[in-house]
């Protein structure tokens, strides 16, 4: 593939997302993390320093949120408030250049039909215009399996390391990856130099940690997670009552107000108690939580295009009450809101017709490697953050799931049907 048109294509979604945030550069962000890495992000730019001894409240937050993303923003604060954005667009750049790559590799050569979807993903665009990790970590990750399908265990290595530092969920993104070198028969001390490499800098934060606060750790948020996404979306369906209630009272009876790091063991502590006294009913309850990973994207787009307000609570609607109220709680009277996400909705169900259709057209290609990433990676992200999830977690597998449009897209339905007669 002619890496000039490559590059040429790549600036396309660059494009549109310039467009995109010209026009609400001056709107809030939909999104309260992103302020929070703002924050991170500008201290360290001003004080070389990720956190503060001084500030109880930023130094809480530094253990909470890991170092990746805020670096980013801190090497662009030249930029003033726009800094994070051009960390996005080059991020985003990347993002579209390994997807062609990885595309050309899977021998597929649709190079515009691509593009376009990728120009015009509200998810990916809305994340390219406001601070937050998604952007970051897609490209780490789409670089992390281009580099896995060249055969570069290396580069894959320091990509997923790379992509671990800017979202906890990472963590464990070398473990399928692992298991994909010893399917491929690669020699123990390469599988063995890989772990290490892809845990080189989530190690490394640990060992900082330590050294500042005598505990080993990566991160806070585990915990909490656990406590309130597991355990504690169990008990608000169990009682019926309103999630962020039964957070609150959850939180209430946590110990260590004044030290984080404990306080986030005890949250820990905690929701494996409720979920071991609730055995199968906790997990029965959070497997109803996996449509949620085929949300559609729309909703964000007209969040920070403030056509939608984004009525907060909507999730926990649709948990306890039913689709319909969801709606109704959501959209709240909005109609021009409403015909619109009931437009993107038929295209994105079309998209979802045809991501299912291209791993079918894959499985009767025998294109096993390619049909095992897409199966593995869309069960690691939506499995990982189950109790919690959103159109955000599959974000960073949308690239992916173009190009298996693509490559079924060399072979129509319709000409498939014929093939079968």
């Amino acid at each position: 593939m002619n890496f000039k048109i490559v590059l040429a294509c790549s600036v396309i979604p660059c494009i549109v997302a310039t467009i995109l945030y010209s026009c609400v550069a001056s709107f809030s962000y939909p999104f309260p993390d992103s302020y929070g890495y703002l924050v991170l992000g500008n201290h360290l730019a001003q004080t070389g320093e990720f956190g503060s001894r001084e500030e109880y409240d930023l130094e809480k937050l530094a253990y909470l949120r890991t170092p990746g993303y805020p670096l980013c923003i801190a090497l662009f604060s030249w930029a003033g408030r726009h800094g994070f954005f051009i960390a996005n667009l080059l991020f985003l750049l990347g993002i579209t250049y390994f997807t062609l790559a990885l595309a050309a590799h899977w021998h597929n050569k649709h190079i515009g039909l691509l593009t376009g979807f990728l120009a015009t993903c509200p998810g990916l665009l809305v994340c390219t215009t406001v601070p937050l990790t998604e952007i970051c970590f897609c490209f780490w990750f789409v670089a992390a399996v281009y580099y896995f399908a060249m055969h570069k265990t290396i580069p894959t290595a320091l990509a997923l390391s790379c992509a671990a530092l800017v979202k906890p969920l990472g963590s464990l993104l070398f473990v399928p990856f692992a298991i994909g070198l010893i399917w491929k028969r690669q020699r123990i001390a390469t599988v063995l130099v890989f772990i290490l490499l892809a845990n080189l800098l989530p190690l490394g934060w640990s060992l900082r940690n330590y050294a500042r606060t005598g505990h080993f750790f990566y991160t806070t948020i585990g915990g909490y997670n656990l406590l309130y996404y597991k355990a504690g979306t169990f008990l608000a369906y169990k009682n019926n009552e309103p999630f962020i209630q039964t957070c609150a009272r959850l939180q209430a009876g946590l110990p260590h107000p004044d030290n984080p790091i404990l306080q986030t063991q005890a949250a820990q502590s905690l929701g494996l108690k409720i979920m071991r006294e609730n055995g199968w009913q906790v997990w029965f309850c959070l497997l109803r939580n996996l449509p949620y990973f085929w949300l559609p994207d729309i909703t964000p787009l007209l969040e920070r295009l403030q056509i939608s307000q984004g009525n907060k609570g909507t999730y926990d609607i649709l948990w306890r009450e039913g689709v319909w109220r969801a709606c109704q709680h959501y959209f709240a009277g909005n109609r021009l809101a409403g015909s619109l996400t009931a437009i993107y909705g038929v295209y994105y169900g079309i998209l979802l017709l045809a991501v299912a259709y291209g791993l079918w057209y894959l499985y009767r290609q025998r294109q096993i490697e390619e049909l095992l990433t897409v199966i593995v990676f869309t069960g690691y992200f939506s499995f990982m953050p189950l109790g919690n999830l959103d159109w955000r977690f599959r974000l960073a597998m949308m690239p992916i799931y173009f190009i298996v449009i693509g490559i079924a897209w060399r072979k129509p339905p319709a000409r498939i049907w014929c093939c079968l007669q």
